[in-house]
């Protein structure tokens, strides 16, 4: 069974929706952002894809699809194709695996080589989708995989060649096919989306106003204090018996009402910070060393004064200045994350419809064929 393309995609994937761990084997041919959210990690991760390539079969070059006329050649499908093949392989028992002509037996009225067309078109229509957009807005000429791949060997050299130089390179120090099709494609979705950020410039208040409301759960805050902290960052017990010592004076200062400049200019040997700490906030650090701090910051109440104790090996001292609970972030504060939010929805947006409504062509039982190649070699 080919894939069948319909005059309205949208309508056709609603129709035909399946599902697949969790995420539907075609619907809106899953969201164009997490398909590159996950290539973009594949790469930045080195992650080598094994690709099999039977261009005995079928060539290479051979167009099987188009997405909006653009064409889908045999070789760029079975990029696809091997990478879905482990998901399809895992919906089935070992049995039927190793059984003769597995990929063409149906189970349940479809064959797996079906299942996978399935996959692989979903994959593919929101990538040829960005390919066509860039195009139409001049980023980029219309893609040309084959030309596209034939740079790669003298790609890989210029980054040999750089390594051995002693020279910074980023990435992968040589790309296969599948992660230098990805890297291209990640940036090519970049590109487009700036592109797009840049044509939606132009929102109203009341269209912020709207979006606000919408979506004002996302700035309700729990709990947020406003504190001074007083630190010592000892390197011995010694030096960290001695810094609670120091801050015992600082503690009785804050008591009597110094402000932070006056704290400043009398404890010259502690290091003083303004804090505003909220439970979506709690500046932990990116390995949680001060989690600590929020944890006992969270639990205060205005005036009062915590320590001097030991926070994760910290000597310190924490002023609460302020408490408030259970409010949401003002519009006039948030107002320029919401613009930057709404541009953003606004130019996934245009991607994604664009995506589920493609003009999808096969070729009678040519990507069948190619996925064969990939799947069932010399038969």
């Amino acid at each position: 069974m080919a894939y069948q393309a319909k005059p309205n995609q949208a309508k056709y994937n609603q129709k035909h929706a399946g599902r697949h761990n969790g995420l539907g084997l075609f619907g809106r041919h899953r969201k164009t952002i997490l398909l590159f959210t996950i290539l973009a990690a594949a790469l930045a991760a080195g992650t080598g894809v094994f690709i099999y390539r039977q261009e005995n079969t079928i060539g290479g070059n051979t167009v099987v699809a188009y997405v909006d006329g653009a064409p889908v050649t045999a070789g760029e499908y079975q990029l696809f194709v091997a990478r879905e093949r482990a998901n399809v392989m895992s919906l089935y028992s070992n049995e039927q695996i190793t059984a003769k002509d597995f990929w063409t037996t149906p189970v349940g009225g479809q064959a797996p080589v079906d299942r996978l067309q399935q996959l692989v078109f979903g994959d593919l229509i929101p990538i040829k989708t960005v390919q066509n957009l860039a195009a139409r807005k001049g980023i980029a000429r219309p893609f040309d995989y084959r030309q596209f791949m034939s740079q790669l060997p003298a790609v890989n050299e210029s980054r040999q060649s750089d390594i051995s130089a002693g020279k910074a390179v980023y990435g992968n120090a040589a790309y296969d096919d599948f992660t230098y099709y990805n890297y291209y494609q990640s940036n090519l979705k970049t590109s487009l989306t700036n592109e797009l950020l840049s044509e939606n410039q132009n929102i109203s208040d009341s269209e912020l106003q709207d979006y606000y409301q919408q979506n004002k759960q996302q700035y309700h805050i729990q709990t947020q204090v406003h504190v001074i902290t007083a630190e010592i960052f000892p390197q011995t017990q010694a030096e960290s018996d001695a810094g609670l010592q120091t801050l015992q004076p600082v503690k009785e200062a804050m008591a009597k009402g110094d402000d932070l400049q006056q704290l400043q200019s009398r404890f010259g040997g502690v290091a003083f910070t303004d804090l505003t700490l909220d439970d979506t906030d709690t500046q932990a650090g990116m390995m949680g060393q001060y989690q600590a701090r929020w944890q006992t910051a969270s639990a205060m109440q205005a005036g009062e004064i915590a320590g001097p104790l030991v926070l994760n090996g910290v000597d310190t001292v924490i002023w609460c200045l302020d408490r408030q609970d259970d409010f949401y972030r003002p519009y006039e504060e948030v107002k320029d994350q919401l613009a930057q939010d709404l541009r953003q929805q606004t130019a996934d947006g245009v991607i994604q419809d664009a995506a589920a409504n493609a003009n999808v062509v096969d070729r009678g039982d040519l990507p069948r064929r190619a996925a064969l190649a990939v799947l069932q070699p010399g038969t």
